[in-house]
């Protein structure tokens, strides 16, 4: 087959691909320098974008995953807190303690009661209700 080629080449017939032999060594390298700087533009050009993208993923994390753990501890600081003032209600000795101790574990549920609302606004609804007590 390729003495067919060769000989049709001989002939002055011309084949698909003989105008690239008959272009000068300059050209040759001219043109594989440019498709290398082509396709190096082509690669820098993706990373861009997906370096772009990323960016964007870690941005999402951080406003739904960062936020969520964030508001999480707030919800386990507040629930610490209630549960210390439960147990001043419990130890109070006398009326005015008492009453104090009452005063400051409301404020305590109403912290928690703010905190559980908090993160139910940062839309895990679903979380909320497999957790409902």
């Amino acid at each position: 087959m390729s003495e067919g080629v060769a000989a049709a080449s001989r002939a002055g017939r011309r084949t698909p691909l003989s105008f690239a032999r008959d272009l000068r060594v300059r050209t040759k390298l001219l043109a594989s320098f440019g498709l290398v700087c082509m396709l190096l533009l082509v690669v820098g050009l993706t990373s861009l974008n997906k370096l772009a993208n990323q960016q964007a993923d870690l941005k999402a994390m951080y406003h739904v995953s960062l936020k969520s753990v964030e508001s999480v501890d707030g919800i386990e600081e507040a629930l610490n807190l209630t549960r210390v003032k439960y147990g001043d209600v419990a130890i109070a000795q006398n009326a005015a303690e008492l009453a104090r101790a009452a005063a400051d574990l409301a404020a305590a549920d109403n912290d928690l009661t703010a905190a559980i609302d908090e993160y139910a606004a940062m839309g895990h609804q679903e979380d909320m209700a497999r957790v409902a007590w």
